[in-house]
């Protein structure tokens, strides 16, 4: 992700830096004739990156370990308190699919900055 004139832009890239956003795109497609349900898209996020707290569609749930997936934002107690946790320790998102009509697909993706 390239910003340009105060816009983001999205452009492939062969290699980031540090400090360079990425954003991960995936496609699911259903490719059978009746339509899937409650299908669980995933994407993890590589060690060496930082979620920046960016992510489409917005219904996403995150895990600190990439097994048990939450809401967003994910929240902890801290001296007695429930406080948000950052999205930087996010190690990975969730989207559930309600429905993914047959031959049609569903597109998530996700910003993470290179350490």
């Amino acid at each position: 992700m390239v910003v340009q004139d105060g816009t983001s832009l999205v452009k492939p890239i062969k290699k980031a830096t540090t400090g360079d956003v990425v954003q991960y795109s995936a496609t699911y497609r259903n490719n059978i004739n009746k339509p899937m349900t409650d299908v669980a898209i995933t994407l993890p996020i590589p060690a060496n990156m930082i979620y920046t707290g960016i992510a489409k569609p917005d219904a996403a749930l995150a895990s600190l370990d990439g097994k048990k997936f939450d809401p967003i934002p994910l929240k902890r107690v801290v001296n007695s308190k429930l406080v948000e946790i950052l999205p930087s320790e996010y190690r990975a998102l969730r989207w559930i699919v309600k429905t993914l009509a047959p031959q049609k697909s569903a597109t998530v993706t996700m910003n993470a900055k290179v350490k």
